[in-house]
């Protein structure tokens, strides 16, 4: 079935945006509707501002406080159309995105969507590296639902280790707490977390505080490796005062239950829970030699575009965000490179004149990190 067949040569062309991150979104905000027919398909109903999500998973911030529906992001008088779906399928020689309900009780029902412009916006996935119990044990920091668990675990292991019938050796255990990757992503979370049990945990439990223990463990030698050296050490030396452990040179082996992690050198590490951080890889979508095989990609599996994010030897297809990589400038997959392509791509498609197109130039606004106790990194080319 085809959703949005056209009726005539005089409708507005149609849109079709793959994604609601921070790109999509960007580019869902500042499209003409009065020149652009949209239909926006994505997994998550509301756009999430990721960043905050260690935040969150502490009780720093409350979790309707980090998101924005999208059904509502152009107001009540501007319409769009959005499907809670999945892309399954692209087909570039037909113009159509084949689309499946990410609805448990609807995932044998797919529909077309015919498109005159396509703009790939879908993200990354958490990468596991194939690591054995991974993706079925260990906590992510990637979605709402996420942090919603870390906060619930977390809780948890508390009330378990409240147990008195329990050993000092197993109280330990469940309230260690380890953290995979050094970068922003398990360096705040870490923080977080132990703002979190420090300042509102110890006072409710604390008979418990002593035994509570914080690590985090990288294969790299170094943490927060995008930042400036001396920042490094500055971090590394906030987390040994607030007592978090760093592993670094340490590549884990398995998860081989929710409860232990298992490192390369062969040792098990009893734990009350993972929380994974260790990086991004592509959408399954992009992973599939069928689905998107008109595309080119890199050795990655990120889509290849121009300066222009016009997807390479394609016409009117467009990728933004974590899931594309520009051929003659490669960026780092953050929040602020996405926004910006995002707003860039509408405002190009708004003047609708591609004689006129300006490459798109990325503005570095500059990185920052929270590292606990209100103290954070910040590193700008100028303050």
């Amino acid at each position: 079935m085809i959703y949005n067949e056209k009726v005539d040569e005089t409708t507005k062309k149609q849109l079709v945006l793959l994604g609601t991150g921070w790109g999509g979104y960007s580019l869902l905000k500042a499209i003409d509707l009065k020149k652009y027919d949209v239909q926006v398909v994505s997994k998550r109903s509301h756009f999430l501002f990721t960043p905050l999500l260690p935040s969150a998973s502490s009780g720093t911030l409350e979790f309707r406080s980090i998101t924005e529906p999208i059904r509502g992001a152009r107001g009540k008088k501007e319409n769009f159309h959005f499907h809670q779906s999945e892309a399954i399928h692209i087909d570039t020689n037909e113009k159509m995105v084949t689309c499946r309900s990410v609805f448990a009780d609807e995932k044998d029902q797919t529909f077309g969507l015919k498109y005159d412009v396509l703009i790939n916006a879908i993200g990354c996935d958490v990468n596991t590296f194939g690591i054995p119990g991974v993706k079925e044990n260990a906590f992510f920091v990637k979605e709402l639902e996420d942090a919603r668990k870390i906060r619930y675990r977390v809780l948890e292991c508390f009330e378990k280790a409240s147990n008195p019938a329990l050993s000092l050796e197993k109280k330990s255990e469940l309230l260690h707490f380890i953290f995979v990757g050094a970068g922003p992503t398990g360096i705040e979370t870490a923080a977080e977390l132990h703002d979190f049990v420090t300042q509102d945990l110890a006072t409710l439990y604390p008979d418990l505080y002593l035994y509570v223990e914080f690590t985090v463990i990288t294969a790299e030698n170094k943490v927060l490796s995008m930042f400036d050296a001396k920042l490094q050490e500055y971090t590394r030396k906030k987390f040994y005062r607030d007592h978090i452990k760093i592993q670094t040179n340490m590549r884990v082996a398995g998860v081989p239950k929710k409860t232990m992690v298992e490192l390369s050198d062969g040792s098990k590490i009893p734990c009350g829970m993972v929380v994974w951080c260790g990086g991004n890889q592509s959408r399954e979508l992009l992973q599939s030699p069928t689905a998107t095989a008109s595309f080119p990609k890199n050795n990655i599996d990120e889509i290849l575009v121009n300066n222009n994010l016009e997807v390479v030897n394609q016409k009117d297809v467009y990728a933004i965000g974590d899931c594309s990589c520009v051929v003659d400038a490669p960026l780092v997959s953050t929040a602020q490179v996405a926004s910006q392509q995002g707003s860039y791509l509408a405002k190009q498609l708004n003047r609708n004149d591609t004689e006129s197109i300006v490459p798109f130039k990325y503005n570095h606004a500059g990185l920052m990190a929270y590292i606990g106790n209100w103290h954070a990194i910040i590193e700008m080319d100028s303050w």
